[in-house]
Protein backbone atom coordinates (compact mmCIF):
# COMPACT_ATOMS: atom_id res chain seq x y z
CA UNK A 1 0.00 0.00 0.00
CA UNK A 2 3.22 2.30 0.30
CA UNK A 3 3.06 3.00 -3.30
CA UNK A 4 -0.65 3.89 -3.36
CA UNK A 5 -2.09 7.28 -3.33
CA UNK A 6 -5.04 7.78 -0.45
CA UNK A 7 -6.58 10.30 0.26
CA UNK A 8 -9.71 10.35 2.31
CA UNK A 9 -12.04 13.69 2.07
CA UNK A 10 -15.12 13.65 4.87
CA UNK A 11 -17.34 15.41 2.57
CA UNK A 12 -20.49 15.49 4.92
CA UNK A 13 -21.15 13.61 8.42
CA UNK A 14 -20.69 9.95 7.96
CA UNK A 15 -20.22 9.85 4.35
CA UNK A 16 -16.23 10.04 3.14
CA UNK A 17 -15.27 10.51 -0.43
CA UNK A 18 -11.56 8.18 -0.96
CA UNK A 19 -9.10 8.91 -3.99
CA UNK A 20 -6.53 6.49 -4.97
CA UNK A 21 -4.24 6.66 -7.03
CA UNK A 22 -2.20 3.26 -8.13
CA UNK A 23 1.23 3.79 -9.83
CA UNK A 24 2.21 3.40 -13.41
CA UNK A 25 4.65 0.32 -12.30
CA UNK A 26 1.40 -1.58 -10.49
CA UNK A 27 -0.76 -0.42 -13.72
CA UNK A 28 1.76 -2.32 -16.34
CA UNK A 29 1.76 -5.55 -14.13
CA UNK A 30 -1.81 -5.92 -14.12
CA UNK A 31 -1.99 -5.21 -18.18
CA UNK A 32 0.77 -7.49 -19.02
CA UNK A 33 -0.81 -10.12 -16.33
CA UNK A 34 -4.10 -9.99 -18.45
CA UNK A 35 -2.13 -9.94 -21.55
CA UNK A 36 -0.33 -13.07 -20.94
CA UNK A 37 -3.04 -14.54 -20.26
CA UNK A 38 -5.36 -14.26 -22.71
CA UNK A 39 -1.69 -14.60 -25.81
CA UNK A 40 -1.96 -18.20 -24.07
CA UNK A 41 -4.97 -19.21 -24.87
CA UNK A 42 -5.52 -16.87 -28.07
CA UNK A 43 -5.58 -18.17 -31.56
CA UNK A 44 -4.63 -17.19 -34.67
CA UNK A 45 -3.72 -18.51 -38.11
CA UNK A 46 0.12 -19.20 -38.72
CA UNK A 47 0.48 -18.34 -34.79
CA UNK A 48 1.11 -20.87 -32.23
CA UNK A 49 -0.02 -19.80 -28.35
CA UNK A 50 1.74 -17.96 -26.94
CA UNK A 51 3.53 -16.76 -29.73
CA UNK A 52 1.34 -14.57 -31.21
CA UNK A 53 2.79 -10.85 -31.98
CA UNK A 54 1.39 -7.83 -29.58
CA UNK A 55 -0.11 -5.60 -31.75
CA UNK A 56 -2.03 -8.46 -33.04
CA UNK A 57 -3.45 -9.44 -29.17
CA UNK A 58 -3.74 -5.61 -28.85
CA UNK A 59 -5.45 -5.09 -31.50
CA UNK A 60 -8.17 -7.67 -31.21
CA UNK A 61 -8.60 -8.08 -27.31
CA UNK A 62 -7.25 -4.66 -26.35
CA UNK A 63 -10.54 -3.30 -24.72
CA UNK A 64 -10.95 -6.37 -23.04
CA UNK A 65 -7.90 -6.82 -21.63
CA UNK A 66 -8.04 -3.15 -20.31
CA UNK A 67 -11.32 -3.79 -18.79
CA UNK A 68 -9.66 -7.18 -16.60
CA UNK A 69 -6.74 -5.43 -15.63
CA UNK A 70 -8.95 -2.23 -14.27
CA UNK A 71 -11.42 -5.02 -12.68
CA UNK A 72 -8.25 -7.04 -10.88
CA UNK A 73 -6.58 -3.70 -9.74
CA UNK A 74 -10.09 -2.68 -8.41
CA UNK A 75 -10.40 -6.24 -6.45
CA UNK A 76 -6.60 -6.09 -5.10
CA UNK A 77 -6.14 -2.20 -3.86
CA UNK A 78 -9.90 -0.83 -3.40
CA UNK A 79 -10.14 -2.03 0.14
CA UNK A 80 -6.78 -2.29 1.19
CA UNK A 81 -7.02 1.55 0.65
CA UNK A 82 -10.11 1.76 2.36
CA UNK A 83 -8.57 -0.73 5.56
CA UNK A 84 -5.39 1.53 5.52
CA UNK A 85 -7.33 4.91 6.39
CA UNK A 86 -9.32 2.96 9.07
CA UNK A 87 -12.61 3.18 8.23
CA UNK A 88 -15.77 1.01 8.13
CA UNK A 89 -18.04 1.45 5.17
CA UNK A 90 -21.71 0.59 6.27
CA UNK A 91 -22.54 0.83 2.45
CA UNK A 92 -20.85 -1.14 -0.74
CA UNK A 93 -18.65 1.98 -1.56
CA UNK A 94 -19.39 3.56 -5.12
CA UNK A 95 -17.53 5.18 -7.97
CA UNK A 96 -17.51 8.98 -8.07
CA UNK A 97 -18.81 9.96 -11.60
CA UNK A 98 -16.57 11.70 -13.66
CA UNK A 99 -14.13 10.53 -11.41
CA UNK A 100 -12.78 7.26 -12.94
CA UNK A 101 -9.43 7.09 -15.07
CA UNK A 102 -8.34 4.70 -17.72
CA UNK A 103 -6.32 2.03 -17.74
CA UNK A 104 -3.27 2.91 -19.98
CA UNK A 105 -0.24 1.34 -19.85
CA UNK A 106 2.91 3.66 -18.28
CA UNK A 107 0.58 5.91 -16.80
CA UNK A 108 -0.74 5.68 -13.05
CA UNK A 109 -4.31 4.65 -12.84
CA UNK A 110 -6.73 6.91 -10.31
CA UNK A 111 -10.36 6.15 -9.38
CA UNK A 112 -12.71 8.04 -6.54
CA UNK A 113 -15.33 5.60 -4.22
CA UNK A 114 -17.64 7.30 -1.89
CA UNK A 115 -19.43 4.84 0.71
CA UNK A 116 -21.38 5.79 4.55
CA UNK A 117 -19.61 5.25 7.78
CA UNK A 118 -21.00 4.62 11.17
CA UNK A 119 -21.73 7.38 13.54
CA UNK A 120 -19.71 8.67 15.96
CA UNK A 121 -21.40 9.18 19.42
CA UNK A 122 -21.31 8.65 22.95
CA UNK A 123 -23.56 6.22 23.91
CA UNK A 124 -26.17 7.28 26.79
CA UNK A 125 -26.34 6.81 30.16
CA UNK A 126 -29.10 3.68 30.22
CA UNK A 127 -29.18 3.07 33.75
CA UNK A 128 -31.88 4.11 36.52
CA UNK A 129 -34.81 4.32 33.56
CA UNK A 130 -37.91 5.25 35.34
CA UNK A 131 -40.32 2.34 34.38
CA UNK A 132 -43.97 0.87 35.10
CA UNK A 133 -44.20 -2.51 35.67
CA UNK A 134 -47.83 -4.31 36.63
CA UNK A 135 -47.84 -5.78 39.54
CA UNK A 136 -47.99 -9.84 39.68
CA UNK A 137 -51.13 -10.48 40.98
CA UNK A 138 -50.36 -14.46 42.40
CA UNK A 139 -52.26 -14.74 44.94
CA UNK A 140 -53.05 -18.01 47.26
CA UNK A 141 -56.15 -18.28 45.86
CA UNK A 142 -55.45 -18.18 42.14
CA UNK A 143 -53.15 -20.75 42.80
CA UNK A 144 -55.01 -23.39 44.47
CA UNK A 145 -58.08 -22.15 41.15
CA UNK A 146 -55.15 -23.65 38.65
CA UNK A 147 -54.62 -26.50 40.83
CA UNK A 148 -58.40 -27.09 41.03
CA UNK A 149 -58.41 -27.05 37.19
CA UNK A 150 -55.42 -29.74 36.87
CA UNK A 151 -57.25 -32.11 38.75
CA UNK A 152 -60.46 -31.23 37.02
CA UNK A 153 -58.52 -32.16 33.81
CA UNK A 154 -57.73 -35.56 35.66
CA UNK A 155 -61.15 -36.20 36.41
CA UNK A 156 -62.55 -40.09 35.66
CA UNK A 157 -65.91 -40.93 34.80
CA UNK A 158 -67.84 -44.03 35.75
CA UNK A 159 -71.59 -45.67 36.14
CA UNK A 160 -73.64 -44.34 38.65
CA UNK A 161 -76.99 -45.37 39.82
CA UNK A 162 -78.90 -42.11 39.98
CA UNK A 163 -80.17 -39.54 38.10
CA UNK A 164 -78.02 -37.20 36.32
CA UNK A 165 -76.23 -34.06 37.36
CA UNK A 166 -74.63 -30.88 36.16
CA UNK A 167 -71.20 -32.05 35.32
CA UNK A 168 -71.99 -35.82 34.38
CA UNK A 169 -71.77 -37.47 30.86
CA UNK A 170 -74.76 -39.34 29.57
CA UNK A 171 -74.99 -42.77 26.90
CA UNK A 172 -78.34 -41.12 24.79
CA UNK A 173 -79.94 -41.81 22.06
CA UNK A 174 -82.53 -39.05 20.37
CA UNK A 175 -84.66 -38.55 17.32
CA UNK A 176 -86.64 -35.72 16.22
CA UNK A 177 -89.56 -34.88 14.25
CA UNK A 178 -87.88 -32.42 11.49
CA UNK A 179 -88.99 -33.03 8.19
CA UNK A 180 -87.20 -30.97 5.08
CA UNK A 181 -87.68 -31.62 1.22
CA UNK A 182 -84.17 -29.98 0.54
CA UNK A 183 -81.18 -32.26 1.13
CA UNK A 184 -80.12 -32.88 4.63
CA UNK A 185 -76.35 -32.31 4.98
CA UNK A 186 -74.65 -35.05 6.72
CA UNK A 187 -73.32 -33.41 9.81
CA UNK A 188 -76.68 -32.38 10.44
CA UNK A 189 -78.61 -35.18 9.88
CA UNK A 190 -76.45 -36.62 12.62
CA UNK A 191 -77.54 -33.79 14.98
CA UNK A 192 -81.38 -34.71 14.28
CA UNK A 193 -81.06 -38.33 14.97
CA UNK A 194 -78.42 -40.80 16.36
CA UNK A 195 -78.88 -44.00 18.03
CA UNK A 196 -76.15 -43.98 20.51
CA UNK A 197 -73.51 -40.82 21.67
CA UNK A 198 -72.43 -39.17 24.46
CA UNK A 199 -72.88 -35.73 25.90
CA UNK A 200 -71.29 -34.00 29.18
CA UNK A 201 -73.75 -31.78 30.53
CA UNK A 202 -71.74 -28.53 31.23
CA UNK A 203 -70.76 -25.98 28.88
CA UNK A 204 -70.15 -25.95 25.77
CA UNK A 205 -73.22 -27.21 25.80
CA UNK A 206 -73.54 -30.68 22.53
CA UNK A 207 -77.74 -28.43 22.02
CA UNK A 208 -78.86 -25.53 23.21
CA UNK A 209 -80.40 -26.25 26.78
CA UNK A 210 -79.26 -30.14 26.98
CA UNK A 211 -77.97 -29.75 30.26
CA UNK A 212 -81.31 -28.40 31.96
CA UNK A 213 -83.28 -30.91 30.05
CA UNK A 214 -80.91 -33.90 31.02
CA UNK A 215 -80.55 -32.78 34.75
CA UNK A 216 -82.36 -35.40 36.90
CA UNK A 217 -82.86 -38.04 34.30
CA UNK A 218 -81.49 -41.47 35.51
CA UNK A 219 -80.97 -44.85 33.21
CA UNK A 220 -83.83 -46.28 30.70
CA UNK A 221 -85.96 -42.62 31.36
CA UNK A 222 -86.90 -40.79 28.34
CA UNK A 223 -87.98 -37.65 27.75
CA UNK A 224 -88.99 -35.17 24.70
CA UNK A 225 -87.35 -31.48 24.44
CA UNK A 226 -87.68 -28.68 22.64
CA UNK A 227 -84.17 -27.31 21.26
CA UNK A 228 -83.93 -24.18 19.48
CA UNK A 229 -80.71 -23.36 17.90
CA UNK A 230 -78.75 -19.62 17.57
CA UNK A 231 -78.73 -17.94 14.31
CA UNK A 232 -75.04 -18.07 14.59
CA UNK A 233 -75.25 -22.29 15.34
CA UNK A 234 -71.83 -23.76 13.56
CA UNK A 235 -74.07 -26.12 12.01
CA UNK A 236 -75.63 -23.51 9.43
CA UNK A 237 -78.32 -25.55 8.27
CA UNK A 238 -79.92 -25.68 11.99
CA UNK A 239 -79.31 -22.08 12.57
CA UNK A 240 -82.67 -20.50 13.85
CA UNK A 241 -84.60 -23.81 13.97
CA UNK A 242 -86.22 -24.87 16.56
CA UNK A 243 -86.83 -29.06 16.81
CA UNK A 244 -88.83 -31.34 19.10
CA UNK A 245 -86.00 -33.87 20.41
CA UNK A 246 -87.36 -37.36 21.81
CA UNK A 247 -84.06 -38.44 24.14
CA UNK A 248 -83.47 -42.06 26.16
CA UNK A 249 -81.05 -41.77 28.43
CA UNK A 250 -79.05 -45.15 28.27
CA UNK A 251 -76.74 -44.54 31.17
CA UNK A 252 -75.37 -41.82 33.67
CA UNK A 253 -71.50 -41.54 34.30
CA UNK A 254 -70.84 -39.29 37.53
CA UNK A 255 -67.08 -37.07 37.67
CA UNK A 256 -64.81 -38.53 39.77
CA UNK A 257 -62.21 -35.38 40.41
CA UNK A 258 -58.90 -36.68 42.30
CA UNK A 259 -58.46 -35.35 45.98
CA UNK A 260 -55.78 -32.23 46.15
CA UNK A 261 -52.73 -33.99 47.84
CA UNK A 262 -49.46 -35.15 47.48
CA UNK A 263 -50.17 -37.88 45.47
CA UNK A 264 -52.10 -36.04 42.98
CA UNK A 265 -48.83 -33.54 42.96
CA UNK A 266 -46.56 -36.20 42.54
CA UNK A 267 -48.39 -37.51 39.21
CA UNK A 268 -48.12 -33.91 37.72
CA UNK A 269 -44.12 -34.30 38.75
CA UNK A 270 -43.26 -32.57 41.81
CA UNK A 271 -42.34 -33.90 45.15
CA UNK A 272 -45.45 -33.07 47.23
CA UNK A 273 -47.86 -30.49 47.12
CA UNK A 274 -46.18 -27.36 48.61
CA UNK A 275 -43.37 -28.50 45.99
CA UNK A 276 -46.21 -28.14 43.22
CA UNK A 277 -47.35 -24.77 44.47
CA UNK A 278 -44.24 -23.30 44.71
CA UNK A 279 -43.16 -24.27 40.78
CA UNK A 280 -46.77 -22.94 40.02
CA UNK A 281 -45.95 -19.67 41.55
CA UNK A 282 -42.48 -19.90 39.57
CA UNK A 283 -44.54 -20.53 36.47
CA UNK A 284 -47.28 -17.79 36.60
CA UNK A 285 -44.66 -15.36 37.71
CA UNK A 286 -42.82 -16.29 34.37
CA UNK A 287 -45.87 -15.97 32.50
CA UNK A 288 -46.45 -12.74 33.38
CA UNK A 289 -42.90 -11.45 33.57
CA UNK A 290 -43.07 -12.47 29.36
CA UNK A 291 -46.27 -10.28 29.15
CA UNK A 292 -44.47 -7.47 30.68
CA UNK A 293 -41.48 -7.53 28.27
CA UNK A 294 -43.31 -6.00 25.57
CA UNK A 295 -44.81 -2.96 27.70
CA UNK A 296 -41.30 -2.25 29.11
CA UNK A 297 -39.51 -2.88 25.99
CA UNK A 298 -41.92 0.02 24.62
CA UNK A 299 -40.95 2.37 27.79
CA UNK A 300 -37.06 1.71 27.40
CA UNK A 301 -37.60 2.46 23.66
CA UNK A 302 -39.02 5.54 24.27
CA UNK A 303 -36.89 6.61 26.95
CA UNK A 304 -33.69 6.12 24.93
CA UNK A 305 -34.81 7.47 22.25
CA UNK A 306 -35.17 10.83 23.99
CA UNK A 307 -31.55 10.90 24.52
CA UNK A 308 -30.59 10.08 20.88
CA UNK A 309 -29.87 12.76 18.18
CA UNK A 310 -27.08 12.03 16.53
CA UNK A 311 -26.32 12.48 12.84
CA UNK A 312 -26.80 9.23 10.56
CA UNK A 313 -25.14 8.33 7.37
CA UNK A 314 -27.25 9.88 4.58
CA UNK A 315 -27.30 6.95 1.86
CA UNK A 316 -28.08 4.46 4.65
CA UNK A 317 -30.74 6.66 6.38
CA UNK A 318 -31.84 7.07 2.49
CA UNK A 319 -32.86 3.47 2.45
CA UNK A 320 -33.95 2.95 5.40
CA UNK A 321 -36.85 5.69 4.65
CA UNK A 322 -37.49 3.91 1.33
CA UNK A 323 -38.10 0.85 3.07
CA UNK A 324 -40.19 2.21 5.82
CA UNK A 325 -42.13 4.13 3.46
CA UNK A 326 -42.91 1.14 1.03
CA UNK A 327 -43.83 -0.88 4.46
CA UNK A 328 -46.31 2.33 5.50
CA UNK A 329 -48.35 2.30 1.51
CA UNK A 330 -48.36 -1.34 2.23
CA UNK A 331 -49.72 -1.14 5.19
CA UNK A 332 -52.24 2.17 4.27
CA UNK A 333 -53.41 0.12 1.01
CA UNK A 334 -54.72 -2.55 2.95
CA UNK A 335 -56.69 -0.57 5.07
CA UNK A 336 -58.42 1.02 2.87
CA UNK A 337 -58.63 -2.39 1.08
CA UNK A 338 -60.37 -3.63 4.52
CA UNK A 339 -62.53 -0.62 4.47
CA UNK A 340 -64.32 -1.72 1.50
CA UNK A 341 -66.34 -3.92 0.41
CA UNK A 342 -65.17 -6.21 -2.48
CA UNK A 343 -67.13 -8.92 -4.33
CA UNK A 344 -66.34 -12.41 -3.91
CA UNK A 345 -63.23 -13.16 -6.30
CA UNK A 346 -62.94 -9.66 -7.30
CA UNK A 347 -59.01 -8.51 -7.10
CA UNK A 348 -57.66 -6.15 -5.14
CA UNK A 349 -55.64 -3.42 -6.89
CA UNK A 350 -52.54 -2.66 -4.38
CA UNK A 351 -50.81 -0.37 -6.82
CA UNK A 352 -53.06 2.14 -7.23
CA UNK A 353 -51.34 6.25 -6.89
CA UNK A 354 -52.10 7.76 -3.51
CA UNK A 355 -53.04 11.21 -3.35
CA UNK A 356 -50.45 14.35 -2.71
CA UNK A 357 -52.03 14.69 0.87
CA UNK A 358 -51.88 11.03 1.97
CA UNK A 359 -47.94 10.50 -0.06
CA UNK A 360 -46.75 14.11 1.99
CA UNK A 361 -48.45 12.56 5.76
CA UNK A 362 -46.71 8.80 4.91
CA UNK A 363 -43.37 10.12 3.62
CA UNK A 364 -42.66 12.52 6.64
CA UNK A 365 -43.79 9.28 8.76
CA UNK A 366 -41.26 7.55 6.80
CA UNK A 367 -38.80 10.11 7.56
CA UNK A 368 -39.32 10.00 11.42
CA UNK A 369 -39.69 6.68 11.49
CA UNK A 370 -36.13 5.78 9.63
CA UNK A 371 -34.35 8.10 12.16
CA UNK A 372 -35.76 6.62 15.11
CA UNK A 373 -35.23 3.67 14.12
CA UNK A 374 -31.66 3.68 12.87
CA UNK A 375 -30.20 5.48 15.89
CA UNK A 376 -32.18 3.15 18.16
CA UNK A 377 -30.28 -0.47 16.06
CA UNK A 378 -27.05 1.71 16.10
CA UNK A 379 -27.23 2.65 20.18
CA UNK A 380 -28.70 -1.36 21.03
CA UNK A 381 -25.11 -2.80 18.76
CA UNK A 382 -23.44 -0.53 20.84
CA UNK A 383 -24.28 -1.56 24.37
CA UNK A 384 -24.14 -5.02 23.40
CA UNK A 385 -20.47 -4.23 22.24
CA UNK A 386 -20.08 -2.51 25.27
CA UNK A 387 -21.72 -5.51 27.81
CA UNK A 388 -20.65 -8.19 25.80
CA UNK A 389 -23.89 -9.37 25.02
CA UNK A 390 -23.91 -12.22 22.39
CA UNK A 391 -26.02 -13.69 19.94
CA UNK A 392 -27.00 -17.34 21.11
CA UNK A 393 -26.19 -19.35 17.45
CA UNK A 394 -28.39 -22.38 18.91
CA UNK A 395 -31.35 -19.92 20.03
CA UNK A 396 -31.12 -18.37 16.45
CA UNK A 397 -30.99 -21.58 14.46
CA UNK A 398 -33.83 -23.21 16.76
CA UNK A 399 -36.15 -19.81 15.90
CA UNK A 400 -34.96 -20.00 12.25
CA UNK A 401 -36.01 -23.47 11.67
CA UNK A 402 -39.35 -22.64 13.39
CA UNK A 403 -39.93 -20.32 11.01
CA UNK A 404 -39.45 -22.80 8.53
CA UNK A 405 -41.61 -25.38 9.87
CA UNK A 406 -44.85 -23.07 10.35
CA UNK A 407 -44.37 -21.09 6.64
CA UNK A 408 -45.57 -25.04 5.92
CA UNK A 409 -42.63 -24.96 2.86
CA UNK A 410 -39.83 -27.26 1.99
CA UNK A 411 -36.44 -26.21 2.30
CA UNK A 412 -36.44 -25.97 -1.66
CA UNK A 413 -39.74 -23.42 -1.92
CA UNK A 414 -38.97 -21.32 1.53
CA UNK A 415 -35.45 -20.41 0.15
CA UNK A 416 -36.80 -19.49 -3.15
CA UNK A 417 -39.75 -17.78 -1.26
CA UNK A 418 -37.24 -16.14 1.24
CA UNK A 419 -33.85 -13.93 1.94
CA UNK A 420 -32.87 -16.36 4.80
CA UNK A 421 -30.03 -14.14 5.11
CA UNK A 422 -32.14 -11.12 5.81
CA UNK A 423 -34.40 -13.33 7.79
CA UNK A 424 -31.49 -14.54 10.12
CA UNK A 425 -29.92 -11.17 10.70
CA UNK A 426 -33.72 -9.89 11.51
CA UNK A 427 -33.59 -12.76 14.26
CA UNK A 428 -30.21 -12.03 15.05
CA UNK A 429 -31.14 -8.16 16.42
CA UNK A 430 -34.49 -9.14 18.02
CA UNK A 431 -32.48 -11.56 20.29
CA UNK A 432 -29.67 -8.90 20.64
CA UNK A 433 -32.40 -6.40 21.11
CA UNK A 434 -34.07 -8.36 23.83
CA UNK A 435 -31.00 -8.88 25.99
CA UNK A 436 -29.81 -5.27 25.34
CA UNK A 437 -33.36 -4.14 27.13
CA UNK A 438 -33.22 -6.49 29.81
CA UNK A 439 -30.16 -5.51 31.03
CA UNK A 440 -31.48 -1.75 30.82
CA UNK A 441 -34.50 -3.15 32.73
CA UNK A 442 -32.55 -4.71 35.44
CA UNK A 443 -30.83 -1.42 36.28
CA UNK A 444 -33.97 0.63 36.04
CA UNK A 445 -35.78 1.98 38.35
CA UNK A 446 -39.20 0.00 38.22
CA UNK A 447 -42.57 1.60 40.16
CA UNK A 448 -44.97 -1.65 40.31
CA UNK A 449 -48.48 -0.63 39.41
CA UNK A 450 -51.64 -2.16 40.23
CA UNK A 451 -53.73 -3.92 36.99
CA UNK A 452 -56.13 -1.21 35.63
CA UNK A 453 -58.55 -3.60 34.32
CA UNK A 454 -58.59 -5.70 37.32
CA UNK A 455 -59.22 -2.87 39.37
CA UNK A 456 -61.82 -1.67 37.09
CA UNK A 457 -63.57 -5.77 37.16
CA UNK A 458 -63.23 -5.53 40.96
CA UNK A 459 -65.15 -2.70 41.46
CA UNK A 460 -67.40 -2.93 39.02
Amino acid sequence: MSDIDVVVTNSEPCHYVVDVTIPDNLVNSAIKKVFNEINKQAKFPGFRPGKVPRKLIEKRFGDKIKSEAKQNLLKEHLQPAIDSKDLSPVTYPSFVEGKEGDILEGSPFGFSVEFDVQPDFDIPDYSGFKLNQVKADIGQDKIDSYIAELAEQRASYAVVERAAEPGDMVKISYSSNFECEEEIPEAAQRSLNTDETWAILRDPEMMPGITEGLTGRAANDECELEITFPADHYEAFLADKTIQYKFNIMEVHGKSIPEVNDDLAKEMGAENLDDMKTKIQEQMQTQHDQTQMGPMNEQIEEVLAAKLSFVLPPNQLDSEKARVLHQLIHEHEAEQHKDHDHAAGEACDHNHDLDDETREKLEAKAAEDACKQLRMRYVIEAIAKKEDIQIDPEELQTKIEMFKRYSGLSDQQFNQQYNTMAIAESMAFDQIRTKVFGKIAKLGDITEIENETESDDSES
